[in-house]
């Protein structure tokens, strides 16, 4: 790879397909063992940077500390950033002549759905609009799409009941491509779940296992701290970190975690242990 040093390398296995990872200088490259050669995942990254990674749910996950944490399934159409992001902006509303809504005012919001299951938060800020006499039916345009190869594979919309705060679940338009949707339903007639606030991005991290279907973790933002995944049920979601989902590593002692490990306490045991290195500072 010419002069410069290769400052990170794995070889990761998606399925079938098997490929060999590498960082060289500020590209992130895969290679193609058939020819020898490599090709470009992601540029533009912190040079020389030291990565760590780990597969799961068919992708693998792996940051350097600097720059935004990556979700790769090896290939560069499938290379994106690791974490459910927001829909990046707001839709358009117009009442419109028609009924089914109350009179009054009305907000909305759009959550993004990856991989047909994992679910973003909403946008900051709501698309409003007012009904009137008449004008009881509500046209939104102009809904956010998923950039290619973000993994987006449908989108959910919320409401607000007339005049209200909390966000409703609406409707799923189960594409990344329609941008419309006619709204008449009732207040009454909307359901009880509400708008997901704490599907929140992982933090940046440079050491990060899998253990017992979570990711763990690091922060560069707060290096006493062991962050971990989202499981709902009985289903574990890989890109998504609530801001409460940590584990204080001996912060008091002005300890920062400088490795995640894990290891089998006995030759017979099954479940795995987390091991945290610190260094004192």
């Amino acid at each position: 790879m010419g002069s410069n040093p290769i400052t990170f390398i794995d070889r990761i296995y998606i399925g079938s397909n098997k490929y060999l990872i590498i960082n060289y200088t500020t590209a992130l490259k895969v290679g193609d063992d058939a020819n020898g050669t490599f090709s470009d995942l992601k540029t533009g990254l912190t040079d020389d940077a030291k990565y760590q990674g780990t597969t799961y749910k068919g992708f693998y996950y792996l940051g350097n500390g600097s720059d935004d944490n990556i979700r790769t399934d090896g290939t560069s159409n499938n290379t994106t950033t690791m974490g459910c992001q927001i829909p990046g902006s707001g839709m358009s509303a117009s009442a419109v002549s028609g009924s089914g809504l109350e009179i009054g005012d009305y907000k909305y919001k759009v959550t993004f759905l990856y991989d047909g299951y994992q679910e973003s938060n909403g946008q900051a800020t709501s698309t409003d609009v007012t009904t009137t006499s008449g004008n009881q039916k509500v046209e939104l345009s102009d809904i956010p799409t998923g950039a290619s190869g973000s993994g987006v594979t449908k989108r959910k919309i919320y409401r607000t009941q007339v005049g209200g705060s909390v966000y409703y679940y609406l409707t799923t338009i189960n594409d990344n491509t329609t941008t419309t949707y006619s709204d008449t339903t009732a207040d009454a007639d909307l359901g009880s779940d509400t708008i997901p606030t704490d599907h929140d991005i992982p933090p940046k991290f440079q050491y990060i296992r899998e253990h017992e279907e979570r990711l763990f973790m690091n922060s560069t933002d707060n290096t006493s701290w062991l962050y971990y995944t989202h499981i709902e049920g009985v289903t574990s979601y890989p890109d998504i970190v609530p801001s409460t989902n940590y584990l204080p590593i001996s912060e008091d002692d002005g300890d920062i975690i400088m490795a995640v490990s894990y290891t089998h306490l006995r030759a017979h045991e099954t479940s795995l242990h987390l091991v945290c290195r610190l260094l004192l500072e």
